[in-house]
């Protein structure tokens, strides 16, 4: 099978609906993730085989929970997993995507501009400040607990995790220390 045909199955298991357009923006982020990991290490060697289905797929996971024109951020997204096939499939949501290494940030801007997606944007930082206004995080592997910290006195909680993807939510009603039991239920 190849990727192509690897990406439309997996899509139709996930229940997504996507035009030929997504597919081939999926399929052209695939490729520059694969030439970007020339001079930015984005992914690790042994996955640039697997950028569909370990990726892609994985990070598309997430999209049935986000509602319609929710405000969201990808933290730590290097490779721009799982903010920018979220975006491809989901141009309704506002992304952001979080990147601290500046050489990463500068690849997912240029990937931005290359595959002509609007309503997403880069910012050089490790996570959103306590003003920023976004409804949901977008992470993947995440187990540094004082980011986990850090993110849960901004007001956001796990939501959902589907293999390495989770989501989390932003509620005034839950206090920090209430997430640690949650976090510790969904990462075990």
């Amino acid at each position: 099978m190849n990727e192509e045909e690897q990406l439309r199955e997996g899509i139709k298991s996930l229940g997504l609906v996507v035009t030929d357009e997504q597919i081939r923006k999926l399929l052209h982020f695939a490729d520059l993730v694969r030439e970007g990991n020339r001079w930015v290490h984005l992914v690790s060697r042994r996955d640039l085989r697997r950028i569909v289905s370990k990726h892609i797929l994985e990070s598309l996971q997430i999209v049935p929970y986000l509602p319609e024109g929710a405000s969201c951020a990808d933290i730590g997204s290097g490779a721009g997993f799982p903010g920018i096939p979220v975006k491809i499939i989901r141009p309704d949501i506002k992304m952001t995507l979080y990147e601290r290494k500046k050489k990463k940030a500068l690849f997912l801007i240029e990937m931005i501009k290359t595959l002509e997606l609007s309503g997403i944007r880069v910012e050089a930082q490790s996570f959103p400040h306590q003003q920023d206004m976004i409804d949901y995080l977008l992470i993947r592997n995440i187990d540094d607990r004082r980011m986990i910290k850090s993110l849960s006195n901004l007001g956001y909680f796990l939501i959902a995790k589907q293999h390495t993807c989770q989501l989390w939510k932003k509620t005034p009603l839950l206090r920090s220390e209430s997430l640690f039991p949650l976090i510790g239920q969904h990462t075990s």
